[in-house]
């Protein structure tokens, strides 16, 4: 089943289930009914699951499954690995790839957007008064905040790092490649666009949200799943097609993004990590 926790780790978790059926010879269905609930991303859509924006992992379903074959119902099941329990495990055959080359190819594979997706994501840039169009030599930016490390979260996952150290290295960017003079940025916080206005030697670009700081559950429970799910795939579209990136390692919406760039004709880009080192874990 999902995790339910913010959307970079429920994708890494999916990644993670993938990984250990291909080690068991067995097929990833997802179960958006055990223990009774549905994905928080996908609430109230049918069916309640990646499979409402995304492509099918497979086209066997659980319904098919849960009546002709034996299950293993993570996240305990016979043969796991204990790299399982925290989404690292990865095929045998590839891991002398690595990681984060796994999770690049898993990604662009689970997350291949359905096609009425593609068109409502097109429709709704299209739809603003400004639409995006991101252009050659962009800086990527994502400022990571709500409960990845304020009060929501019962113990922060990491401190805020502030925009001026972000944009300490677009100004170094820039003075190798004078043409970097635009920001795509993001955030759950509407204090870090408010900076960002100090910063007129740059052209900042985003898309129209509501920037309350919220956690996903909140912001789902405001305005809806879809919403969520909008406002976060145009970010992840505008990210990926920018030329630099600025980013903290400690976020997995942030990794998902670096993903998306190793796998999307950019992994010779510069990216830039203001916190986590590798030398802090595997990915």
């Amino acid at each position: 089943k999902m995790f339910q926790k913010g959307l970079g780790a429920d994708m890494h978790h999916v990644s993670g289930a993938l990984a250990s059926a291909m080690n068991l010879g067995r097929v990833l269905v997802i179960n958006s009914t055990l223990n009774g609930g549905d994905w928080k991303y996908a609430r109230g859509q049918k069916p309640p699951h990646p499979d409402f924006y995304f492509e099918p992992i497979t086209n066997c379903t659980w319904e098919h499954y849960s009546k002709s074959v034996k299950l293993y119902v993570g996240p305990e099941y016979p043969g796991m690995r204990p790299s399982a329990k925290h989404s690292l495990e990865m095929p045998k055959q590839w891991e002398r790839m690595g990681y984060t080359w796994w999770r690049g190819q898993s990604m662009r594979y689970i997350m291949r957007p359905n096609r009425w997706f593609v068109e409502y994501l097109a429709g709704v840039n299209d739809a603003l008064l400004e639409p995006v169009v991101v252009p050659p030599y962009a800086i990527s930016i994502h400022v990571r905040r709500s409960d990845k490390v304020g009060s929501f979260s019962k113990g922060k996952e990491m401190d805020a790092v502030p925009l001026a150290e972000y944009m300490e290295y677009a100004e170094l960017v820039r003075s190798i490649y004078p043409q970097a003079n635009t920001v795509y940025l993001s955030s759950e916080d509407g204090n870090v666009f408010r900076q960002a206005k100090e910063y007129t030697n740059f052209t900042i670009l985003s898309v129209p949200e509501d920037r309350a700081n919220l956690n996903h559950d909140q912001f789902v429970k405001r305005f809806g799943a879809v919403k969520m799910m909008e406002v976060s795939m145009l970010n992840l579209l505008f990210h990926q097609q920018c030329t630099f990136f600025i980013h903290t390692r400690k976020s997995n919406w942030c990794r998902l993004i670096d993903e998306f760039r190793l796998t999307g004709g950019r992994y010779n880009n510069l990216m830039v990590w203001v916190n986590g080192a590798p030398a802090n874990g595997p990915i």
